[in-house]
This record gives C-alpha cells, structure tokens and sequence, in this order.
C-alpha cells in the first residue's frame, strides 16, 4: 500500500511540473488570443485558424497524439525488458519514418492548398467574403511547414516523457505563443495581407519549441540520426499498435473539419467564436486532464508490463476521481459566468459586443464538455497503456457518426450554438461507450467509492454555483463598470474556489487532503 501511495504521488508530482509548465504556456496563449482578437477582424482570424487547423491536424495524428498513447509504452517497454539499445533502434526507426511522411505532407500541403481550403471551407458564409479564400491559402502555404516542426517536437516530447521528464516539453509551446504575440505588434505594412505576419511567425515559433527540447534529448544520449533503414521489427510493432490510435485520432480530427466546415457555412466569425470559447475550455483541460494523462501512461504502462493489475486499476481510479475534483468546479464556473469571462477577455479592440455574446453562448455549451473530456483522456489512457490499442477507436468512432447524423439539424435549428450542442452530445456518446469498454475489458473500478466521491464533488460545486451568481448582484447594484467590473469577477471566482474547496475538506474528500500534501511540498 506504501509503495502504491508513493507511485501515486509520483504521478501526482509529474503532473504538477507539467501543469506549472502548461500553465505558463497556457498564460502567454490566452494573452496571445486576447491581442489577436484585438488586433484582427474576425475576417482574418476565421482565415488565419481555418489555415492553422491543417497543421494542428496532423501534429494530433503524427505527432503528440498517436506518439504519447502507442509509442510511450513500447518505449518504455523496450528499455525495461530488452535494453537500451533496443530502445534506440526503436528512436532511429520511427524518427526517420515520421519525418519523411510529414516533410511530404508538408509538400502536399504548400502545393495543393487552393484545393484543401475549398474542400474543409468551402461554405457561402466564408468564401463569399472578398479575399477571405485567398488569404486562408497564402496563410496555410506559409505555415505548411509548422506541421513538420511541430511534430518533431512531440516526437522528443515522448522520448522525455518517456523517462518521466515532463517539465521542458510542457513549456516549450510559450516559444510559440510569444512569436504570435509578437504577431500583434509587427508592422502591418511590412507585408501585404493583413494578419501574415500571424502565419510567419507561427513558423518560426513551431521550429523554436522543437529545437528547445534537442538539447534535452541529446543530455539523455537518445537524439535520433536519419536512417533510410526504417522498418526493423520495433518500428513495425510501433505501426500495428499506433495505426488505431491514429485511426482514433483521426476519427477526432474529422470531427473537427465536420465543424469548421459547419461554421463555414453559417456566418462570418463564427470559427472565430468557436476557436476563443474553445481556449477557455482547453485552459482547465490542459491543466488538469492532459497532465494527468501524460504524466499518467508510463507509469500504467509500466503496470501493465509487470502484470500487476490491481495497482493499474487502483492508480487509474485515483487519477480519474482528482481530475473530475478539479474538472467539476471548473466547468460549473464556466457555465455561470461565460458571459463576463469573454467580456473581460476578448471584448475590445476589433472584437465587437456581437462577438462576444456569440462566443460566451458557445461557451456555455461547452463548459458541460469540460468534464466529458477529462474524463474521456483519463480513460483512452488505461487502454494505450495495456495495449489495448483498438478500444478508444469504437466510442470515437460511433460519437462522429451520431455527430454527423445531428449536427445539420443543430446548426439549421440554433446556429452555431447547434453545431456546439452537437458537438457535446457526441462527447457523451463516446464516454458512455469507452466507460462501458473498460468495465469489460479490464475493470477493477470501485463504484461505490466512485460514486459517493463524485456525489462531494457535486454537492460542493453546487454551493459554488449558487454563490457565483453574487458578481451580476454586485454589478447591477453597483453599477460596476471596467475594471471594477473585472475585479468583482475574480473576486467573486476566487472566493467560490475558496468555498467548493472549504466544502470538500468539511466532507473529508480524499482528493483535497491529497492537493493540500501536494501544495504543501
């Protein structure tokens, strides 16, 4: 039991050091989207993301995706049980295959981009706007080339990851996030499409996140060199346990071109407005689930390997319990206060009243995904780390197809509210399914404990959600405007943190006594 507790404060640690790092990170990216959105009309965001949505594509399916669930485990497995020597045909082989697909999909992308955008966005609503098209293209030819940066960069990602070392990888994307804030205040008249320098820059901060972490792999003596000699036997094991976790990610990937060809169609900003409630989203999911899950799947895998069940099934339990500790309170806030949070945000400059409300009734919808997606991370984990690679791709897979079947009544019955309802309705379908797959297929999950620990989640984030409304009282009564304005509203959050986290230490939950340790050390 010791040694149990131990490992999951090791977990807990290594989450720790990726938060700190994926909350700076995280920090500069929500300043970074509050100047773009000051900066830009929304015409040359919805062209600059639509753009920036094909790299992103492929980095979640070549790169930190399918690398962190498929080739951690085997890594690890490979230096535990046959060497490291083992481990460093395994490096050689799939950093040669993986550059030379994307320094090809980079090529494609430069050459065929007319042909790409019209294809994901090709609604009326976008390409109806003189020069929107054309500057989607020149923005996607710029950063073609981002793609093959990026995913270099998840690639030493998981050789570090993979030895427990979380923290540099989880603040290498600041680099990229203050060479688009930069972005912001480069002379426009330097180039001649307005928002270019968006596309330049995110570039140059794609090769800087890579190169940042070189220094850190070749420390551990595990900096791959190119070899035409790529398919040994450990790069194909790669290929078979990675093919359905790229299908997986793939399927996740469809779901949003699904939605930006959507918002294509419904009018001008709305990818825009889709793309700032989803980064107030992702702040907390980052924060809580992607670090857990990270930090999370080598210790699993290495479970898994010992064949020691009854820890895997214990370990993956408590992590899923602390991140719904912190993923509840969270998405309750979102949903009470969408409307000053995006105000404070992005409210200024180019981005108008209009937009803002857009974006806050998005958010509202969203911040019930908050929870499904922690939850969904945590679980896709469990099957990576035992191999059980084909399992997430089912719940995925069948959450795009209810997506597709819904999404056109949605989007013609609420707009672009419709297309977020459908999107978190999917997200449902797929946690059902995966939660039903590991009851089946491994197991091991206390209900009982679960579910009277989720009932003190509920209950204390209901209390919070009851005092949360006191920032609209205060305002209307006060007559607050500007920064008092925004002032009452982190007061009004901090002191409701204050209170969910007063409720669950009064009902004794174990995942606040476990955060306090944590603070404490």
């Amino acid at each position: 039991m010791k040694n149990l507790q131990s490992e999951s404060f090791s977990v807990l640690r290594s989450a720790f050091k990726m938060a700190m790092g994926t909350l700076s990170s995280r920090v500069l990216g929500l300043l970074r989207d509050i100047l773009m959105a000051a900066s830009f009309s929304v015409m040359i965001t919805d062209a600059w993301l639509v753009a920036y949505r094909i790299p992103n594509l492929f980095r979640r399916l070549f790169g930190e995706g399918a690398l962190s669930v498929s080739f951690i485990p085997l890594l690890v497995e490979a230096k535990n049980t046959r060497g490291e020597e083992t481990e460093r045909l395994l490096i050689r082989g799939v950093f040669s295959l993986l550059f030379s697909i994307l320094f090809v999909f980079s090529l494609v992308c430069m050459i065929f981009a007319p042909e790409i955008i019209g294809f994901i966005a090709g609604g009326e609503a976008f390409s109806r706007i003189a020069g929107k098209t054309e500057y989607t293209v020149k923005f996607l030819r710029i950063m073609s080339f981002f793609m093959l940066f990026i995913c270099m960069f998840a690639f030493f990602m998981a050789l570090l990851n993979s030895r427990k070392k979380f923290f540099a990888a989880a603040f290498a994307p600041v680099l990229l996030n203050l060479c688009l804030i930069a972005a912001c205040f480069l002379p426009a008249s330097y180039l001649n499409v307005p928002g270019e320098w968006l596309a330049w820059m995110a570039l140059l901060g794609g090769f800087l996140q890579m190169a940042v972490l070189v220094p850190a792999v070749l420390k551990m003596g595990l900096l791959p060199r190119f070899s035409f000699q790529m398919f040994n036997p450990e790069v194909i094991r790669v290929l078979k346990n990675s093919t359905p976790a790229i299908l997986s990610m793939g399927v996740l990937q469809i779901t949003t071109m699904v939605n930006v060809y959507f918002a294509s169609s419904i009018e001008n900003g709305a990818n825009s407005w889709i793309y700032y409630a989803d980064r107030l989203l992702e702040l907390p999911l980052s924060l809580i689930a992607v670090s857990f899950a990270t930090a999370l799947l080598p210790s699993l895998a290495e479970h898994w390997s010992q064949s020691n069940l009854s820890k895997f099934s214990e370990e993956f339990q408590k992590q899923l319990q602390f991140t719904l500790f912190l993923a509840i309170p969270a998405g309750i806030g979102l949903f009470i206060l969408s409307d000053p949070l995006i105000e404070m945000f992005f409210q200024r400059g180019k981005f108008t009243e209009y937009s803002s409300v857009q974006t806050a009734s998005i958010l509202e919808i969203y911040a019930f995904s908050l929870v499904l997606y922690a939850s969904i991370r945590i679980i896709n984990v469990c099957f990576y780390a035992s191999q059980k690679v084909w399992r997430p791709i089912l719940g995925t897979s069948i959450g795009l197809i209810a997506h597709i079947l819904m999404v056109s009544y949605w989007v013609d019955s609420m707009g672009v509210r419709g297309l977020a309802i459908s999107t978190a309705l999917s997200g449902l379908i797929n946690l059902i399914v995966q939660s039903y797959m590991y009851k089946k297929d491994i197991g091991g999950f206390a209900i009982g404990r679960f579910v009277s620990s989720l009932g003190k989640f509920i209950f204390a984030g209901g209390l919070m959600g009851l005092f949360l409304p006191l920032h609209f009282r205060l305002v209307d009564t006060m007559n607050l405007q500007g920064w008092l304005k925004h002032s009452s509203l982190l007061a009004v959050i901090a002191a409701g943190a204050l209170l969910y986290f007063g409720v669950a230490f009064f009902l004794k939950c174990d995942e606040f006594a476990v955060l306090r340790r944590r603070l404490k050390r």
